[in-house]
């Protein structure tokens, strides 16, 4: 029974994420404190993070608000730290949140097996999973990143990475702080340095325990 209730829940995962595809889905909009959503992450990720790897939030202390819809803002980032626990199986995982002047930045940093420079090109490509020769290809349907990216949009926000082959990846959500900074969002996407810009004032770092 469990198996059946499983695959069914993975089917109906798999029909929202064709839906979103189609343009079928509506988002709403809201302003949100991302810390609060971050609050959340913990237990949905918990089965999906291996025992040798931890979760750390690095987070501002003060308030940081994101203008966009809070449940899709919040399965982008479910989307980042899955797939970072896919190429992490013994080291740790960050979440790390800096607001800017008129943007929200939030990196989700491994120091798993990282993405092999040829991969990149493709990396948010529809249907597209990263072939890892040296291990396995990895699992899902393809549609994980290239939905992130395609539901940051729709939301005035943008996705990108880096990675370095055997030393890790960075995934980064760009997120407007309200309304008006939408127009703004791609400029700071284009223009964003590899080191992020850290919000004024001192930091939080929370660690979780390793997954079970």
């Amino acid at each position: 029974l469990d198996d059946i209730v499983g695959a069914s829940q993975r089917a109906g995962k798999f029909c929202q994420q064709m839906l979103a595809y189609a343009g079928q889905s509506s988002l709403q909009d809201s302003r949100f404190e991302i810390g609060e959503l971050l609050s959340e992450l913990g237990q949905l990720v918990q089965a999906a993070i291996p025992k040798k790897t931890s979760l750390e939030y690095d987070l501002p202390t003060e308030s940081v608000y994101i203008q966009g819809d809070e449940n899709q803002v919040l399965q982008v980032i479910l989307n980042l730290v899955t797939n970072a626990a896919k190429f992490t199986s013994d080291g740790r995982i960050t979440v790390r949140v800096s607001g800017h002047e008129e943007t929200v930045r939030v990196d989700v940093v491994d120091d798993g097996v990282g993405i092999a420079e040829e991969a990149m090109a493709t990396l948010f490509d529809r249907f597209t999973q990263v072939d890892d020769s040296s291990t396995k290809v990895f699992g899902g349907t393809g549609l994980g990143l290239a939905l992130s990216r395609d539901l940051a949009r729709r939301m005035g926000g943008e996705l990108f990475a880096k990675s370095l082959h055997g030393e890790g990846s960075t995934f980064t959500l760009l997120m407007p702080i309200d309304a008006e900074s939408t127009a703004h969002l791609r400029a700071a996407a284009e223009t964003s340095s590899d080191e992020s810009s850290p919000m004024e004032g001192p930091t939080l770092r929370i660690v979780e325990a390793a997954g079970a």
